[in-house]
């Protein structure tokens, strides 16, 4: 990773439900082992690619309107975080600005909420958790078909009726926390508001498809030496043979 998760707030519990009221962050708050709570509006839109004419979409997540997240926050690597005045700004995360060509000023379709709206890029940003972007349902990422999106938590919630209200929340843990028990706790608070069903740091998404690749590198590093060695072995063997036959 480009940045380590102590820099930029990477939760240690990740949760989703249908909606709640923002209130209910004390009780999560109030959970044994929990330090930090965030929580935010999320969506899954639709968009409209100029020049790409295959299905795209994206994950719309909202930032805070001061546009500093407390957890998962964002590394602007060009540009300039939304405007919370303004409806239509977004922030692109960097894979998927890279596989269309996108920087700041440029714009593209969207329907949020059954309604269409074009979306103005006004940065490009990396976040810990989004290191990989992988739809849900899929198999490994595909930065031109699906990306992430940043949006202020006025514009979006406004947009989904979720004005006070949330349906996404990140939590980190006080040291010597156990996750399961977190986990278990935060899934009995969300149940009553359509809580699909909270996960450890481990388990969440990105990071369990990066560590994959991590750890499928490590397993190449082991194999591959041996592999080669042996083949070079076996062939100098065979010279050496035909030399001393000759």
């Amino acid at each position: 990773m480009l940045a380590s998760d102590i820099d930029f707030g990477f939760a240690d519990v990740f949760g989703s439900l249908k909606r709640a009221p923002e209130s209910l962050r004390e009780r999560i708050a109030e959970i044994p082992g929990v330090n930090l709570v965030e929580t935010h509006v999320a969506a899954d839109v639709k968009l409209d690619i100029k020049g790409f004419n295959e299905p795209v979409s994206a994950r719309l997540m909202s930032v805070p309107n001061n546009g500093r997240p407390l957890l998962n926050r964002l590394y602007l690597r060009t540009g300039r975080m939304v405007d919370p005045a303004k409806d239509n700004e977004v922030v692109v995360s960097e894979a998927f600005a890279e596989a269309h060509g996108f920087k700041p000023g440029d714009s593209f379709g969207a329907v949020i909420n059954g309604r269409w709206k074009t979306l103005v890029i006004t940065g490009i940003a990396l976040s810990p958790e989004f290191v990989l972007q992988v739809k849900p349902g899929g198999i490994s990422p595909d930065f031109k078909r699906y990306g992430i999106l940043w949006m202020s938590r006025e514009a979006l919630g406004k947009a989904y009726d979720m004005d006070g209200a949330f349906n996404d929340v990140a939590l980190t843990l006080l040291p010597g926390a156990k996750i399961e028990d977190v986990v278990a706790r935060l899934d009995a608070v969300l149940d009553r508001y359509g809580g699909f069903g909270s996960v450890g740091r481990k388990d969440q998404m990105s990071n369990r498809f990066l560590n994959e690749e991590f750890r499928q590198l490590d397993r190449f590093a082991e194999v591959f030496p041996a592999i080669f060695i042996g083949v070079a072995a076996f062939l100098l063997n065979v010279v050496i043979s035909r030399t001393v036959s000759t």
